[in-house]
């Protein structure tokens, strides 16, 4: 009973050392909109951002581009992604 208590209570410990990092991205690094709604990392690496009324972004690490709705997207107004 004392064993899986301590591996019970170990295992969030464990998991909480992983590192993580933070990037910041404003529009001096070429974001188009500042009203970032959300962000998701897709299988391929790239960052989407989702923009208030400024579409779809995709981040490959170098460079942003925009999706609109003048690219075809229904609207520019995305507020979540999944």
């Amino acid at each position: 009973m004392c064993v899986l208590l301590v591996a019970i209570v170990s295992a969030p410990l464990s998991s909480s050392a992983q590192r993580h990092s933070l990037e910041r991205y404003s529009l001096e690094d070429g974001l188009p909109q500042s009203q970032v709604q959300d962000v998701i990392q897709g299988e391929c690496g790239y960052l989407w951002f989702a923009l208030l009324g400024g579409g779809l972004v995709q981040f490959d690490g170098h460079i942003f581009t925009a999706f609109t709705s003048a690219d075809g997207l229904p609207s520019d107004l995305i507020t979540a992604l999944h």
